[in-house]
């Protein structure tokens, strides 16, 4: 349960990587780790999942947690615009912004184009 962000690489590259068995475990831990994450990191991880969030023939399930993962990380960021004026911060905020609605555009689900409105 490190806070390093040293780590990112490795929930990248285990989530991009896991079982639909153990992912949610993984998303779970993940979630608490987002905080800890330098914006470039969060704008990196966000580029790769998109990958899965918009292949169709992935798990839905897992299309949206990661999906939410990315929203979460851009509110993350956008939380810390009051206490930097870091342009690498705002550029990751724009950037996880354009593939959370790439996703919502290439999306034919229903169940989740409907989920995916809170984003």
């Amino acid at each position: 349960d490190s806070k390093d962000p040293k780590y990112a690489d490795f929930f990248t590259d285990k989530i991009m990587n896991t079982s639909i068995y153990e992912f949610f475990p993984l998303m779970s831990k993940y979630g608490k780790y987002v905080p800890y994450m330098r914006a470039d990191q969060m704008s990196d991880a966000a580029t790769q999942f998109s990958a899965i969030a918009m292949n169709p023939g992935e798990n839905n399930y897992k299309k949206f947690m990661i999906t939410s993962a990315m929203n979460n990380m851009r509110n993350n960021l956008k939380g810390r615009i009051g206490d930097t004026t870091d342009t690498t911060t705002q550029s990751s905020i724009s950037k996880i912004t354009e593939l959370i609605n790439s996703i919502k555009s290439t999306e034919t689900n229903e169940g989740l184009l409907s989920r995916y409105q809170a984003f």
